[in-house]
């Protein structure tokens, strides 16, 4: 097989930024509901077990609450971090160059001043959706948008290139 280089340009958008920052805050949301729950459970137990209904309709009620109210602030707290954070990239951080090749240990990325390599070892899992493909690498996510392609060659080439190079944890459309 010959080396073939795939090479994608785009400009990051609001939405593609927001999109990876949610996705972000529902990784921390299992502990989170988790630990609300154990409370919830250990209120529902003492509502049951004094016989002041009073008292333990009112632990109930704040163990309840305390998740929900935690959640909604922590995900407008998560939010407003991604827009001050993407407000503060300059024009050129916001424009990504990716560059992929058959045959290499990984790929090639650039922003701005910066430019890094990426290992497919280092690379954890890969989601395709129906308008990007997700890649999670250990501690941080990052998507390539399918308007960044010119043809679905160049879609089908990435597709071959994470079957080829990433282990596990892949999910293709097709």
């Amino acid at each position: 097989m010959n080396q073939e280089i795939l090479e994608i340009e785009y400009d990051v958008d609001y939405t593609q930024f927001r999109q990876v920052w949610v996705g972000q805050f529902k990784k921390s949301l299992p502990n989170l509901i988790t630990f609300w729950g154990v409370g919830i459970i250990l209120s529902l137990f003492m509502l049951f077990a004094f016989n002041d209904k009073l008292f333990g309709v009112m632990m109930a009620s704040i163990f309840i609450l305390m998740p929900l109210i935690t959640i909604v602030f922590g995900y407008l707290n998560f939010m407003k971090a991604a827009k001050q954070n993407f407000s503060s990239l300059s024009v050129d951080e916001k424009h990504v160059q990716i560059t992929f090749q058959t045959g290499s240990d990984g790929f090639d990325s650039r922003n701005g001043r910066n430019s890094s390599h990426t290992a497919w070892s280092s690379i954890k899992s890969v989601t395709e959706m129906d308008d990007c493909f997700v890649f999670n690498r250990l501690g941080s996510v990052f998507m390539v948008p399918k308007n960044a392609f010119r043809d679905d060659s160049e879609i089908g080439l990435l597709r071959f290139l994470i079957s080829v190079n990433v282990n596990k944890n892949v999910k293709l459309m097709k």
